[in-house]
């Protein structure tokens, strides 16, 4: 069940290419269950007179230093791998309900899960679809193309709310990199806008942030 339920929660992870894919989940799973499994046949076995959850307890919370460890900030000041942490977190706590012998709430566990990272994620990808307020990232090659690139998105009628620019030395060319927060009026199309942002020639690459 262990490496069922965490393959099956890690596999949504690792379609998205994410830190923490198939295989984590299925060794956290797999580790959470040891955990709990063993800490209930000391408990049995050896007449421990202590709590029989110890084990498992210790593990919820270390489980933080691997969740933490997908957790990242890019250079573009973007977030990313919480979602990933909390899904390795959660993991871990389906293990131990698998150890406990509690399997009726690692199946529903298990649902739940895999239905929030999965199902979700489409919805959440369409909520930043539509959204006015929108993250982007780009690189132009030189100033004079930034200060065009900046007086194109304000001609159509967007607002931009935060800038941010810097130099990149990229193969010995001067790139310049531009973080934009603008806010897009209702008219415009966001998928429309994204396009033709990155079919102007100045643009060299362009990343929507979410």
């Amino acid at each position: 069940m262990a490496i069922i339920f965490g393959g099956i929660i890690g596999y949504g992870r690792e379609r998205e290419r994410r830190p923490a894919g198939l295989r984590t989940h299925i060794l956290v799973s797999i580790g959470a269950t040891l955990a709990m499994t063993t800490n209930i046949y000391m408990y049995e076995m050896y007449s421990i007179s202590s709590d029989p959850t110890r084990l498992g307890a210790q593990v919820i919370s270390g489980i933080g230093f691997l969740g933490a460890g997908t957790i990242i900030v890019t250079g573009k000041n973007k977030v990313r791998g919480l979602t990933t942490a909390a899904g390795l977190w959660a993991c871990a706590c389906m293990g131990l309900a698998i150890g406990a012998g509690f399997y009726s709430g690692a199946i529903i566990g298990c649902l739940f899960i895999a239905s929030v990272t999965a199902v979700l994620s489409k919805l959440d990808k369409k909520i930043n679809r539509n959204s006015r307020n929108i993250t982007i990232y780009i690189l132009v090659n030189s100033t004079k193309a930034a200060s065009k690139l900046l007086e194109d998105i304000q001609s159509a009628n967007v607002k931009i709310s935060d800038i941010e620019i810097s130099n990149n030395n990229v193969s010995s060319n001067d790139l310049i990199g531009i973080l934009l927060g603008l806010r897009i009026s209702g008219d415009i199309c966001h998928n429309d806008f994204i396009e033709s942002i990155t079919n102007k020639n100045e643009v060299i690459f362009l990343q929507e942030i979410n």
